[in-house]
């Protein structure tokens, strides 16, 4: 199969470039022919200009149309395309006689921040509905201009009917298939196949060997590190350490008002925070957003990594019987879970996510469902064009 992958690369590394690059290795490995069509998200002038064409940029449709032409694929695997290819990209697509199969990393088809998180709370005011609630709260970067730029865009994929030329969907929850059903998705046209990891094998130590702690992610509002600060300030475990990967806006106030058991790392390489969660005693998942996947969660259950944190979205099916879960943005709870991390159960904690993750999110199981994915949406487009 001929699977050309279309993906606006962000302008840091995010999870979603992770699993694009995943994903097109692993088909490459098992035989399929894969070109990868993309473009860079910068902060520039020049970025500006691109992102005031987020809601149609022609020129990034005859690129693609272009690519397609040359290529001629089987299927167009759509990922990102804010801002920098723009969703006309989508409308190139649906033109060729290939199938035109999506993935929906995110919430960026209604809602215009892409999280459903306004001041820090779970939002869903414009899920099914017009998405001008999103420039009457400056949701997108706090500018009324940027978020009238972000609202349109999801007006006219609308109006245009752009998102019924799509032969299928993906999503890696149930969360975010459900969502994107209330939408107005017809649930028939979103097949849900997890993401996955390479097994990396088991930690060569047991988890009650480690006296380190780890969070990695970006310090933003949403990704609940206020509360695990709260939480470990109340914990007051003075025998272990807190160490905090990644960097963002909230790194001066938050990084101001820890204890010194806290280390802020900033960013790291992959490699080395894999490395830092796979050694630690627990990672802690704190988000309160509605976190589409959390790709994080398969890092720590991987090796077999106990996994602390907050029942937010589908966390609570995705790691299984690796976890101990409290309500979101409960830092008491969270508290009394980090003083139970001395119990006798917490190797057994980590193994238990091992085996999930072996039972569920391997390359393997990831292949056969993505495959199947592309032969149903060849089938419906052959079918309808």
């Amino acid at each position: 199969m001929r699977i050309l992958i279309v993906h606006a690369q962000h302008r840091e590394l995010g999870g979603e470039d992770v699993v694009v690059a995943a994903e097109a290795a692993l088909l490459t490995s098992n035989g399929h022919t894969v070109e990868v069509h993309s473009a860079q998200n910068r902060s520039s002038r020049a970025a500006m200009a691109s992102f005031a064409t987020a809601p149609w940029n022609p020129r990034q449709a005859r690129r693609l149309e272009a690519a397609i032409a040359g290529f001629k694929p089987d299927v167009v695997h759509i990922h990102n395309t804010w801002f920098a290819l723009s969703q006309a990209v989508i409308h190139a697509a649906n033109k060729a006689s290939s199938a035109t199969v999506m993935t929906l990393h995110n919430y960026r088809l209604l809602c215009a921040d892409a999280t459903l998180l306004r001041d820090n709370q779970v939002c869903r005011d414009c899920v099914g509905r017009s998405p001008w609630p999103a420039v009457r709260n400056r949701c997108y970067r706090d500018s009324v201009t940027q978020s009238v730029v972000a609202a349109a865009t999801i007006v006219v994929g609308r109006r245009s009917a752009l998102y019924d030329g799509v032969d299928r969907f993906i999503a890696p929850s149930e969360l975010v298939r459900d969502i994107h059903v209330q939408s107005g998705i017809a649930a028939m046209r979103i097949t849900t196949v997890p993401h996955f990891l390479i097994d990396p094998g088991p930690r060569p130590q047991p988890p009650s060997t480690s006296k380190s702690l780890i969070w990695a992610g970006r310090l933003a509002p949403g990704k609940g590190v206020e509360a695990l600060i709260d939480a470990w300030c109340q914990a007051a475990l003075s025998n272990f350490e807190l160490c905090i990967v990644g960097d963002g806006p909230l790194r001066d106030s938050l990084e101001s008002a820890a204890p010194n058991n806290v280390r802020f790392l900033g960013h790291r390489p992959l490699d080395e925070t894999r490395a830092l969660i796979r050694d630690a005693r627990a990672f802690l998942f704190v988000s309160e957003w509605l976190e589409p996947f959390g790709l994080v969660l398969l890092e720590s259950l991987a090796p077999g990594t106990p996994i602390i944190g907050f029942d937010t979205g589908d966390t609570k099916k995705i790691v299984g019987a690796g976890a101990r879960l409290v309500a979101t943005g409960d830092a008491a709870a969270l508290a009394e879970q980090l003083h139970a991390l001395t119990g006798p159960d917490l190797d057994s904690i980590g193994a238990a996510g091992r085996e999930h993750f072996l039972h569920n999110f391997t390359p393997e199981q990831h292949f056969n469902a993505l495959v199947s994915v592309y032969e149903t949406a060849l089938q419906q487009a052959r079918a309808s064009r």
